[in-house]
């Protein structure tokens, strides 16, 4: 008797698949794996009686189907409720769907798994319900896909089409999608986001950092995929014109890029940390460059406490200095409002850059480290303000 010589593995996982059934009429495999045509009415005969929920490898010359299940494997999976059910999960790993999947109004109690497949034609699970997951990991979509409301296993998958996919209200914080091309055009419809305050993590990102918690290290691979994804979705968003979702997956990767400069074992010690010093700073005063609020607020703080500062300091008007003396009963100062108002004005000119004649000229050690530090804060802030404003007047020109 000549066995089936079908064989996979996958290089990444190290995970097989051989078979040791006996060979199909003429063919080198048998009759599951094999991929003869001719097949077609006695696979349908053979896959009704089969009793093990284990598809790994097959040829599905005909589009699968609840009716292609046999009661046994029903039960087994949990697509019957029954006393009998068990936690074998369903695999088709590694098979060949060659004319698609409808799989109708169905609800799978059990872990479905289609990693490493290919789906040839179009695949609709979207009336179908997963309660414990659908693994696609690794596997070729070439036509259609329509997925609604599983927990689904989305990483490292082949999109022929990324434009034909569509997925329905995919919990992005439950849903890995690593190493998956083209996402900016798959259709997420109603996604769920995690978290509040326009802050939230995707299960890629939290999966690296509970690495990082755990002592583990993270290749500069995992790093850059995380990277790409946020961008990837954030892209996709802007394409439909929703832009405070777009924003969200904005802050993600900047957080994302943040974690990896701050893990990153090549640069020294201080370098990494300036670095994230300066992601903090660029998150505090602009989120990003998502808020023009925070650095408009941050400018208005800036040149309210730099006008107080100039007056404590001593600045010149012509051959005058204006000079605020504090005490604890009272500013000893003629006029102190109108003094305070001019001063403001004139802090908020070296904030902003005004290149206009300004009223005051600083002469004092302490007045003159005042004009240095807000003219460098000020620049520094009025170039956030500009670029978020321009942000979002760009999106909603779009």
């Amino acid at each position: 008797m000549r066995q089936c010589d079908y064989y996979f593995e996958d290089e990444e996982s190290g995970y097989q698949i051989t078979c040791d059934r006996e060979v199909w009429q003429e063919d080198d495999k048998c009759l599951f794996h094999s991929s003869n045509p001719a097949k077609k009415d006695l696979f349908e005969e053979q896959l009704k009686i089969k009793t093990e929920p284990d598809y790994e490898g097959f040829f599905f010359p005909v589009a699968l189907t609840e009716d292609l299940l046999s009661p046994e494997v029903k039960v087994l999976i949990g697509l019957t409720e029954y006393d009998q059910a068990s936690d074998q999960s369903a695999s088709f790993k590694a098979a060949d769907f060659h004319e698609g999947i409808d799989l109708g109004y169905v609800n799978f109690l059990k872990p479905v798994d289609m990693s490493y497949c290919i789906i040839r034609k179009n695949a609709d699970f979207k009336r179908a319900r997963f309660e414990e997951g659908l693994i696609m990991t690794g596997s070729e979509i070439q036509a259609a896909l329509h997925v609604r409301g599983s927990k689904l296993f989305f990483n490292n998958v082949i999109l022929d089409a990324p434009e034909k996919v569509r997925l329905d209200k995919i919990n992005l914080a439950d849903c890995p999608l690593a190493g998956t091309a083209g996402l900016s055009n798959v259709i997420l419809h109603e996604p769920i986001r995690p978290g509040e305050n326009k802050q939230f993590m995707i299960y890629d990102d939290t999966t690296v950092r509970k690495k990082i918690l755990a002592g583990h290290k993270i290749s500069t691979q995992e790093f850059e995929e995380t990277i790409e994804l946020y961008r990837q979705l954030r892209i996709n968003f802007e394409k439909r014109l929703m832009y405070p979702e777009a924003g969200e997956f904005h802050i993600g990767e900047m957080g994302a890029r943040k974690l990896a400069i701050s893990n990153d074992m090549s640069k020294k010690r201080f370098v990494r940390r300036i670095e994230g010093a300066i992601f903090h700073i660029y998150k505090w005063i602009s989120l990003y460059g998502e808020s023009y609020i925070r650095p408009f607020a941050c400018i208005m703080g800036l040149v309210s406490l730099c006008a107080i500062l100039y007056g404590f300091s001593g600045v010149k008007s012509g051959n005058t200095e204006i000079k605020y003396v504090f005490t604890l009963q009272h500013f000893q100062c003629k006029n102190c409002f109108e003094f305070f108002s001019e001063l403001w004005i004139y802090s908020f000119m070296v904030a902003t850059v005004f290149l206009r004649e300004r009223p005051f000229t600083v002469d004092t050690p302490l007045s003159l480290l005042v004009f240095i530090v807000e003219s460098i804060a000020g620049a520094i802030l009025v170039f956030c303000f500009i670029m978020a404003v321009k942000r979002k007047f760009k999106r909603i020109i779009k």
